[in-house]
């Protein structure tokens, strides 16, 4: 349900086609004078919520078992601050669209945008990292067995970080695809890591380990 609620973004160019993907912020959409912004607003903050929802619902059903208990800490916890995070950035949208607004673009480089469009960078990249850390624990939490969600984990490592490093240090303007092939990848996790058996693996075999 979630991968679903989050892939909304692979529509958002036919709701506001002047933001070009491949230039554009996913972000961007967010801006409260974009004409699809109330709708992917909405649909990002009932993607942070259930992400919430499933992080608590995930510890509380392994609580109880040793085995591999603190990587489940760490993908429930990471799960949960990047649904948190996602809430905050459909609440706390940027106030303008650096891809489209020259005057905006120049606002953003030198640093005089109100502090609410920085607190959403900020947000975002927040979203990013805990995405990247959730994902490097189901690599601990999965097994050779488990082909398909370790593949999906580094490949949503890998675009997560080129996507970040995109962002802060190149001058191409590439940032809008990086970014979006990183959300793809992140999708393709949710569903791979949604067949993840987890429990019934730590119910079979609750001893005590190193994690």
């Amino acid at each position: 349900m979630v991968a679903g609620v989050y892939f909304a973004w692979l529509v958002s160019p036919l709701l506001d086609p002047q933001l070009h993907p491949w230039t554009s912020y996913a972000s961007e959409y967010f801006v409260a004078d974009r004409p699809a912004a109330s709708v992917l607003r909405t649909a990002d903050g009932l993607s942070g919520m259930l992400l919430v929802v499933i992080a608590v619902l995930s510890y509380a059903r392994v609580r109880t078992l040793w085995r591999g208990r603190a990587a489940v800490r760490t993908w429930a916890g990471a799960l949960a601050v990047a649904g948190a995070a996602t809430v905050v950035d459909a609440i706390n949208p940027m106030t303008c669209a650096p891809s489209v607004s020259p005057a905006c673009a120049a606002a953003e480089a030198a640093g005089t945008l109100p502090v609410q469009h920085h607190l959403h960078t900020g947000s975002s990249a927040l979203v990013g990292i805990a995405f990247v850390v959730a994902m490097l624990a189901s690599l601990v939490l999965s097994t050779r067995e488990d082909r398909v969600v370790r593949i999906a984990s580094w490949a949503g490592i890998v675009t997560t970080a080129l996507s970040g490093i995109d962002a802060l240090f190149t001058r191409i303007p590439t940032e809008g695809i990086t970014q979006r092939i990183s959300m793809v990848t992140i999708v393709v996790w949710l569903v791979a890591a949604a067949g993840l058996p987890v429990v019934e693996r730590l119910r079979a075999d609750p001893r005590p380990v190193a994690a």
